[in-house]
């Protein structure tokens, strides 16, 4: 990711989900969805914790939401 806020990452993110997920029919939440499908199969397949993740995911998104990004 090149963003350095999270609404430019969210864009780029948009971007990648469109490229990589979006055959037309879904929506972006669908294409979200499918994203974390797969990520979650990733996680159990090379034995990472994928619950975990998620957590850190959050506390990270979080604090980059309400702190001032350079």
């Amino acid at each position: 990711m090149t963003g350095n806020t999270p609404k430019k990452r969210a864009k780029e993110v948009k971007d990648l989900l469109k490229r990589v997920y979006d055959d037309g029919r879904g929506t972006d939440q669908c294409n979200l969805v499918d994203m974390l499908t797969d990520l979650h199969h990733f996680a159990t397949y090379y034995k990472l914790d994928f619950e975990r993740a998620m957590t850190t995911a959050r506390q990270h998104a979080w604090t980059e939401a309400t702190e001032k990004m350079v």
